[in-house]
């Protein structure tokens, strides 16, 4: 079975300097692609689920990056 499509491109590479920032990029990567929908014409309840599992992935991911960012910030100081 192939997976449907999605709405947007998912983000495969990012920046790997190893710097401070590097967690914080890949974390926002991460939340990028919780915005790739799944596309189905019919109304499909796999795709769906997939779809709220992507949203729920997307709160924690937020609050994950608030959460480094307030740290960063605190050790930029």
């Amino acid at each position: 079975m192939s997976l449907p499509e999605v709405s947007q491109e998912p983000i495969l590479h990012i920046d790997s300097t190893p710097d401070i920032y590097y967690p914080l990029r890949i974390l926002m990567a991460y939340r990028e692609n919780c915005n790739c929908k799944f596309v189905s014409d019919l109304d499909n309840e796999v795709v769906r689920l997939m779809n709220e599992a992507n949203e729920r992935r997307a709160l924690l991911l937020d609050k994950a990056i608030e959460l480094l960012d307030s740290h960063i910030c605190e050790i930029r100081v």
